[in-house]
């Protein structure tokens, strides 16, 4: 042990501190214990700055122990933190202490400010967890840059069967749903989500994802439709875009021109699938 972990451990707030990066409940309960025997004040700081460090090491054990019976505030527990820490018994132990399971998220690292519903939308036995116990699937927030409504956030993350239960459930829509599932199926996953919104929702295949929140200076962020968002990358994209095409997508909507921007990304995969569409081997989708 180093000069400088010594004087750390020579006050109760340091020892629950030093516990909490190194991951030992053990310390942390001494740490509480002894700042009790000291005085409230020691007691306040040892508990602020533990679950700090519990909730910063993503630590579920030490974050249970504080929450539950050490009764720590709870004021820095932010739904980006529990999204990491998957425990039922946690978030229970929160809920009861008053933990409000639809405040949105000031520590996630891209500034999403996501309710842990929305972080948690991968897994669906989470999702019905958080609805069973007070989650809300519209808090009215408009913002759908930074608060993107959850129909938006499944299309990205979540699943088709998913989907379409929360729509049943009155979930509000989101702009970009086609657009961000796009963007995601370029991972080479996704694709039954994209042709899901096109096939059944009605999404357009030609709309811009421009609103009033999105195309800000801030966000710097480009005003096109679900093809440009499929050929943002070097690789990958092929089966988004031959689909896109096929549904009516328009590479050169407005201007524009999305073969030549799959050119600059040296994107050979995509550049083959737009020259099939201009040669006429794709043929288009009529709609009814």
């Amino acid at each position: 042990m180093d000069a400088a972990e010594e004087r750390r451990r020579a006050i109760p707030a340091g020892l629950v501190v030093s516990g909490c990066g190194r991951h030992c409940l053990e310390d942390v309960r001494r740490g509480v214990n002894w700042a009790a025997k000291k005085s409230p004040r020691h007691l306040a700081d040892a508990l602020q700055k533990g679950i700090r460090g519990a909730v910063r090491e993503f630590d579920e054990e030490i974050t249970f122990y504080l929450v539950a019976e050490a009764e720590a505030p709870l004021e820095d527990v932010d739904p980006w933190h529990l999204s990491f820490m998957k425990s039922l018994r946690l978030w229970e132990a929160l809920i009861k202490r008053g933990w409000n399971i639809n405040q949105r998220s000031t520590r996630e690292p891209q500034n999403k400010r996501y309710r842990l519903i929305d972080f948690v939308c991968n897994r669906e036995d989470l999702v019905d967890w958080l609805l069973d116990h007070g989650a809300t699937l519209d808090d009215g927030e408009k913002d759908t840059y930074f608060t993107p409504p959850i129909l938006q956030v499944v299309a990205e993350n979540g699943s088709v069967d998913l989907y379409k239960r929360l729509q049943k459930l009155g979930a509000p829509h989101g702009p970009r749903e086609l657009h961000v599932a796009v963007k995601k199926s370029c991972l080479g996953i996704h694709m039954p989500m994209v042709r899901f919104l096109v096939d059944e929702i009605g999404c357009d295949v030609n709309q811009l994802d421009g609103d009033e929140y999105f195309n800000v200076s801030y966000t710097n962020m480009f005003y096109g439709p679900p093809l440009w968002w499929a050929i943002q990358d070097s690789t990958g994209g092929e089966d988004a875009v031959r689909f896109l095409l096929q549904r009516g997508a328009d590479p050169y909507l407005n201007g524009m021109d999305f073969m030549k921007d799959a050119e600059k990304r040296k994107n050979t995969g995509v550049l083959e699938v737009m020259q099939e569409w201009k040669d006429g081997k794709i043929p288009v989708q009529k709609k009814d």
